[in-house]
């Protein structure tokens, strides 16, 4: 008799194993974006999204986008044919404010400790997406793996304020 408990409790584990497998890997609306999967979901009442390759890297790295997701996109295709997860969370307006970065925060959390992602990120941050990605890494620099800036604004006096040389938002 207990062999075939044994049986029945390892068949089981295996049917529920490859049965979970087949279900999506984040929550939310699944698409498609560039011929990988992305997933559309919210953590912390903020929309996020993850665009997963085909087979993570060892580690499961990950690059973040302060702002501008899919702008040029072809760094992060090629960063997703070599496993990198790409993610971005939509939090307009905020400009890496303290709130911002608790937002960013409570994504992080969901994404290292839920999805098992690497615990350093590398950040993007291109034009105003500098300023959350600058200012998540200050508070954060045991997290950070490396920062791309491109035209990162790192000051909000200069834009939008239009302080100083940046001419500002009109």
């Amino acid at each position: 008799l207990l062999p075939t408990i044994l049986a029945l409790t390892l068949v089981s584990i295996a049917t529920h194993a490859r049965a979970g497998n087949t279900k999506p890997a984040f929550p939310g609306k699944q698409s498609d974006w560039h011929g990988f999967k992305r997933f559309d979901f919210e953590v912390d009442g903020k929309p996020v999204l993850v665009v997963a390759p085909e087979q993570p890297a060892e580690g499961k790295p990950w690059v973040w986008h302060g702002e501008f997701f899919g702008h040029k996109p072809a760094p992060d295709i090629a960063l997703l044919k070599r496993g990198f997860h790409v993610v971005y969370m939509r939090v307009p307006n905020m400009l890496g404010a303290p709130a911002a970065v608790a937002h960013w925060d409570a994504f992080y959390k969901e994404l290292t400790d839920n999805y098992g992602f690497a615990k350093k990120v590398s950040l993007v941050g291109l034009s105003r997406g500098g300023l959350y990605c600058y200012n998540w890494a200050a508070a954060n620099p045991d997290k950070v793996a490396c920062i791309y800036g491109d035209a990162p604004v790192c000051d909000f006096k200069s834009w939008p304020g239009g302080k100083g040389k940046g001419k500002g938002k009109k």
